[in-house]
């Protein structure tokens, strides 16, 4: 392995400067994106979340959302001759839910508060 940077200081601050004149579109990766799981209440993975739910709304096996992959989800629906456009009506409408349930931040720095013991 090398000790050199993936990137040096003038690299970033160039690529950076790229993605806000909106050249570049950064891809998030999976792993990065997370919300709370309202059974266990930990942080699981948005493409976790969204295949269960997908499954679920969309009639397809549990199993394949199990391992976290929408695309398993999706891929099942339309091998059983699903369309294409309920699964992005699905995920859009997933998302309108989980963006309208977001906690307001007062209550989650209450929430924090609450449960830090010292």
């Amino acid at each position: 392995m090398s000790d050199m940077p993936f990137l040096a200081d003038p690299e970033w601050h160039a690529l950076l400067r790229e993605v806000h004149d909106q050249q570049v579109i950064p891809i998030v990766g999976p792993q990065l994106i997370t919300v709370v799981d309202p059974d266990s209440g930990e942080p699981i993975s948005l493409y976790r979340s969204l295949a269960s739910k997908l499954a679920q709304a969309l009639g397809v096996s549990q199993n394949r959302a199990d391992d976290g992959w929408l695309n398993h989800v999706a891929c099942d629906y339309l091998l059983r001759g699903g369309s294409r456009k309920n699964i992005y009506r699905e995920v859009s409408e997933l998302l309108d839910n989980l963006a309208r349930s977001k906690p307001d931040p007062a209550t989650v720095i209450v929430r924090v508060g609450v449960n830090h013991r010292f």
